[in-house]
């Protein structure tokens, strides 16, 4: 019965926000010279939660000395001006730096949500590079992400430790050699990095960034840990919601320069 509840909550939730919450945008422009400009684009939740979106505001930009100070259109330009302060009296090429930040609600089940964190960084080179991260959520009471051991039972750890590595293997056999095997300590190591795991109706998946597993064509990796191979590894209660999760598409993202005025 409580399998059945926990099912029958995830579909009406489903069904209640079949679009997922709203998004609002910033963006701005800088040239340090006709010939090198930088761009940044952000993208947060507009969820009637004030809290929830002051958590999705949080997680945008990069960390430390270059985070964020303001999210407004003024402030994302001064932003700009400071990153690339050092280009000024430089020689430069003639290229563009592109910035994209995004937080988005990817889905929910019954009783959490997963918000779903992507970065895009481009400052030369052949290509920029894309990162994805999770934040699974719970809906009532603080928010606070999850960490695997919040879903394992106890003593487990190591049980989904090595799931997880065979499906590596088993994704990396599949590139036809163009993907070879990482030594056991970086899989040991892309096992404990947090953010990179969130909830699926068929399991666990796990996503990953550009050349954490391959090289950059291979892209963002998805690892997939199925249910049937979760038994006896995670709560029974995580087990049964999983069968609840639905993704959700979220609708266009308002344009905001003032932001959250």
């Amino acid at each position: 019965m409580r399998r059945l509840k926990l099912i029958l909550l995830g579909l009406l939730a489903g069904g209640a926000r079949a679009e997922g919450l709203g998004l609002i945008s910033n963006e701005a422009r800088h040239c340090v010279k006709p010939e090198l400009c930088a761009s940044v684009s952000i993208t947060s939740l507009a969820s009637p939660d004030p809290a929830l979106n002051g958590y999705a505001d949080g997680l945008l930009g990069p960390a430390g000395a270059d985070a964020f100070t303001r999210l407004d259109q003024a402030g994302l330009v001064a932003w700009l001006q400071r990153l690339t302060a050092d280009e000024a009296d430089g020689e430069t090429s003639n290229l563009s730096y592109v910035f994209d930040y995004s937080v988005k609600q990817l889905g929910e089940s019954a009783r959490h949500r997963v918000l779903k964190v992507e970065r895009y960084d481009y400052a030369g080179g052949a290509h920029g590079l894309v990162s994805v991260q999770f934040h699974v959520l719970p809906k009532a009471g603080p928010l606070r992400a999850l960490n695997l051991e919040d879903i394992l039972l106890p003593g487990q750890r190591a049980r989904l430790e090595e799931r997880h590595r065979q499906a590596i293997i088993r994704l990396l056999d599949a590139e036809d050699g163009h993907a070879p095997r990482p030594p056991e300590k970086e899989l040991r190591a892309l096992f404990d990095a947090a953010g990179h795991w969130r909830f699926d109706r068929r399991g666990l998946l796990f996503q990953y960034n550009n050349y954490d597993l391959a090289a950059y064509l291979v892209g963002l990796p998805e690892i997939l840990v199925p249910t049937t191979a979760l038994d006896g590894i995670i709560r029974p209660e995580i087990r049964a919601e999983l069968e609840s999760w639905q993704e959700q598409e979220p609708g266009p993202a308002v344009l905001k320069p003032q932001w959250r005025r």
